[in-house]
């Protein structure tokens, strides 16, 4: 559904409030019953506006994170506050191991936090999508073929008709799948296939 797959997303996804409060406060000066108390104060106002919204508290979920940075530092990273915090610690651990999934590493070392912030969802009923599980052959599907440019290089590129792929479809690249809103192109190191709704989806070969 290309034509209609944002307003299909738009219908079925969780309502979200975000909530922010810039406060600059190194780890080792803060209490964490200090840290605590400002994001219980954040995820009570989310609760209080998504009850208001007609959300039972079964359907709420609550998201905090922290812009935190090593002292002196001029940009943030947005750390996931863990569940189990109990102790400042906690809070330094969670940098450190952020710091290091995107850097590579990571030493210990003062920290601040920079902003708090917590994301409050209202959680929407998911409709059940029917199954689309046309059968066929790939090769009825095929509709031309045409020369295609990738990394500088020609390929003769094989077209093919998307409402008319088989269920059990897998095209290795490189491909084109043409639709009446959208075309997919398929990469010569990419393969396609389709799941149980009809989806297309990409996954590149492995060397």
């Amino acid at each position: 559904m290309p034509g209609n797959f944002s307003a299909f997303g738009l219908l079925v996804a969780d309502v979200r409030h975000d909530y922010a409060r810039t406060r600059v406060a190194a780890t080792v000066e803060l209490p964490f019953a200090e840290l605590r108390d400002i994001l219980d104060e954040m995820r009570e106002e989310g609760r209080l506006r998504l009850a208001d919204e007609g959300f039972a508290a079964a359907d709420m979920r609550f998201e905090a994170r922290l812009d935190m940075r090593y002292v002196g530092q001029a940009f943030e990273l947005s750390v996931p506050v863990p569940e189990a915090a109990a102790a400042m610690a906690d809070i330094d651990a969670a940098f450190l191991a952020t710091y290091e999934k995107r850097y590579a590493y990571a030493v210990p070392g003062p920290a601040e936090i920079v902003t708090f912030r917590l994301s409050a969802y209202g959680l929407v009923a998911k409709p059940t999508l029917p199954a689309d599980l046309k059968g066929g052959d790939l090769a009825a599907a095929l509709c031309g073929e045409r020369a295609v440019a990738f990394a500088g290089r020609f390929h003769t590129t094989p077209v093919y008709e998307r409402a008319r792929l088989p269920a059990t479809t897998r095209i290795e690249g490189p491909a084109i799948v043409e639709d009446a809103g959208a075309s997919t192109l398929v990469p010569p190191d990419f393969s396609a296939s389709l799941d149980a709704f009809g989806n297309l989806v990409l996954e590149r070969r492995r060397a």
